[in-house]
C-alpha cells in the first residue's frame, strides 16, 4: 500500500502517568501513549481531517495493536482528552518491535497546533467498535461504498470506479445512454486510467482486466482502500501484444466524513517499450 505521511519511531512514547495532569484523566486503564502535534497550515477549517500514521512500537508495552490502540484529541492546552474514531491495519513484528499504520480522524482550525495522543498498552482492553458514516459492502475489491456526501460503485470484474451518486440532489455521474464509449472496457466505467499505447498493436487497458492480478483491501470505519496492479492489456486479450513491459497500479481511498476520494495511479515501465501516448487521469460520465 502507500506510503503514511507522518512516521513516530519505536522509540519516541511516554507514560500516560507523565501528561500534563491539565489535560485531565484521558483514557483510563492505558500505560503509554505517542504523541502527534499536528497543524493546519492553511485559511481553511479542517473539519474531518483522515490521517494516516506509520507507528512503530516496542514488542514488549503492547500484545495486540488492533485491539489496545485508541486515539485521542487534546481539545485545547487545558485539555480535556477526547477519544475520536481510528482504525489500525497492517500489523507486523520484527524483532522486538511491533509496527501497524494507524487512520484516525482529525479536527483543526485554521493555523491551529493540536496534539494527538496513541494510546497503547492495555492488555485488558475490549476490540474498539466505531460508528461512522463510512459503510461499505461487497467482496474483494468489487465494494460499494458510502458516506455522509456520496454512494460510489466499483466494477465488480476488475474494480474500477463505476459510478457516483451525490446525496445531495441525488445526482449520478455514470456513462450514460447518451456517451461514447458506452460499455467501455470489460464493465462500463467511469474512470479509464491508467493506460498506454504503442505504435504497433493498439492501447493496453486496466479496464480490460476481467480481474485484477494483484489487490488488496482495507475496510474499516475512517478508510476503505484498494489497490491493483498488474500489466495493462489489449482487448483482444492477455497474451497479445507486449502488455509484460509496463505495470499499472491504482488506489482508491474513501474516507468517514469528507466528501471526496482519493486517486492515485502510476505506470512503472520495466523494459524499454515505445510510447505512443500514456493517460492517468481520465473520466467519462454522463449526468442522470
Amino acid at each position: 500500500m502507500k506510503e503514511s505521511e507522518y512516521y513516530i519511531p519505536a522509540r519516541d512514547w511516554q507514560p500516560v502517568a507523565a501528561l500534563p495532569q491539565v489535560w485531565g484523566p484521558g483514557l483510563e486503564g492505558w500505560s503509554f501513549c505517542k504523541r502527534l502535534d499536528l497543524k493546519n497550515t492553511i485559511s481553511v477549517e479542517r473539519s474531518n481531517e483522515p490521517i494516516e500514521v506509520d507507528i512503530e512500537f516496542h514488542a514488549r508495552q503492547v500484545k495486540q495493536l488492533a485491539r489496545e490502540i485508541r486515539v485521542g484529541e487534546v481539545e485545547s492546552d487545558q485539555g480535556p482528552i477526547r477519544e475520536v474514531p481510528s482504525q489500525v491495519y497492517g500489523e507486523s513484528v520484527e524483532d522486538e518491535t511491533r509496527r501497524c499504520i494507524v487512520f484516525f480522524i482529525a479536527a483543526l482550525k485554521p493555523g491551529e497546533t493540536k496534539t494527538y495522543l496513541i494510546y497503547y498498552g492495555n492488555p485488558a482492553a475490549s476490540q474498539p467498535d466505531y460508528e461512522t458514516d463510512l459503510k461499505v459492502s461487497g467482496r474483494e475489491y468489487g465494494l460499494d461504498v458510502e458516506n455522509c456526501f456520496y454512494r460510489i460503485e466499483l466494477a465488480k470484474s476488475m474494480g474500477q470506479l463505476k459510478n457516483i451518486t451525490f446525496r445531495e440532489g441525488g445526482i449520478t455521474l455514470d456513462k450514460g445512454a447518451g456517451m461514447p464509449y458506452r460499455g467501455h472496457g470489460v464493465e462500463s466505467s467511469i474512470h479509464h486510467n491508467p493506460d498506454w499505447s504503442d505504435e504497433y498493436t493498439g492501447r493496453y487497458r486496466i479496464t480490460s482486466w476481467e480481474k485484477p492480478p494483484y489487490y488488496e483491501v482495507i475496510r474499516g470505519p475512517v478508510c476503505v482502500r484498494t489497490q491493483r496492479r498488474g500489466h495493462p492489456v489489449l482487448a483482444l486479450g492477455p497474451g497479445v501484444g507486449r502488455s509484460h513491459k509496463v505495470e499499472a497500479t491504482v488506489t482508491y481511498s474513501f474516507y468517514a466524513g469528507v466528501p471526496y476520494v482519493v486517486m492515485e495511479s502510476r505506470l512503472d515501465v520495466l523494459e524499454d517499450v515505445r510510447f505512443n501516448d500514456c493517460r492517468n487521469d481520465e473520466w467519462v460520465e454522463a449526468v442522470s
